[in-house]
């Protein structure tokens, strides 16, 4: 699909009211319902002409009802990169966007993805479903977001770096992104995120061996990671200096994170 066609947005008020209703309501049952109201009122949205890339995707999640991480969340990302397509960063970060897509078009997917049968059920719906403030650290937690995000700043269409190239696959690094949820908060919930040759040489790294996907070595490789952007200059490291860098980082590490 190449034509232009209407993406549909909430307005501010109408974010603002979502978040209004969640302090007000007593339970996850009143939130959404009191969220399918404000979908339902014309005055909360808007539309602008938009080139869409393909039909709406179906998202797929865990229907066993328990909330896990489906296997499914790297194709995901795909289809709704693939949906969207390319945007400015301003339009990326628009809270208004992707409060509607995570509660109105995608809410399937976030009710059972991120799912609200939980005590502190008020926690998620912030952390999740909406984005109260719009801040990067939101962009890489809210349902759709971070799908569209993770996909964007590993899509490598050109095939030049060495996973795409080996599998001529220009989502192989979105792919083992999405494959670990540790792993994908501890690259894009950081700095090291929005750094191009740092965030892919990071993917290469994990995917070295298996002990490097471990919860315990990528929480202590990663603290070492924040010191060495604190005292070295990392943005004109070529790929190959960077893999060298990390390397030197787990060579340092306990012995114990890497061979247990």
């Amino acid at each position: 699909m190449s034509e232009n066609n209407l993406l549909t947005l909430f307005n501010e008020t109408a974010v603002d009211r979502h978040i209004l209703r969640l302090r007000e309501a007593e339970s996850a049952v009143d939130f959404v319902h009191a969220i399918s109201v404000i979908a339902d009122d014309a005055d909360s949205r808007f539309e602008v002409e938009w080139k869409f890339h393909s039909e709406v995707p179906e998202l797929r999640y865990d229907r066993s009802g328990n909330g896990l991480p489906s296997g499914f969340e790297a194709q995901n990302a795909i289809d709704v990169f693939c949906y969207l397509g390319d945007m400015t960063p301003v339009e990326a970060s628009d809270r208004r966007l992707w409060t509607y897509l995570s509660t109105v078009t995608f809410f399937d997917y976030t009710s059972h993805r991120w799912s609200l049968d939980r005590e502190k059920w008020q926690n998620r719906v912030l952390d999740r479903w909406l984005m109260p403030r719009g801040g990067r650290a939101e962009l890489v937690r809210n349902s759709i977001s971070r799908l569209w995000w993770v996909a964007n700043l590993t899509h490598d269409p050109g095939r030049q770096r060495p996973l795409s190239k080996a599998t001529d696959d220009p989502f192989a690094y979105t792919k083992v992104a999405m494959e670990k949820e540790d792993r994908f908060l501890a690259i894009f919930d950081r700095d090291s995120g929005m750094m191009p040759e740092l965030r892919f040489a990071l993917l290469e790294h994990f995917m070295k061996d298996a002990a490097y996907s471990r919860e315990d070595y990528i929480r202590e490789f990663m603290k070492e990671v924040i010191l060495m952007t604190g005292y070295r200059e990392l943005v004109g490291l070529s790929s190959e200096q960077m893999r060298d860098a990390l390397d030197s980082i787990s060579e340092r590490l306990d012995r114990t994170l890497v061979d247990a």
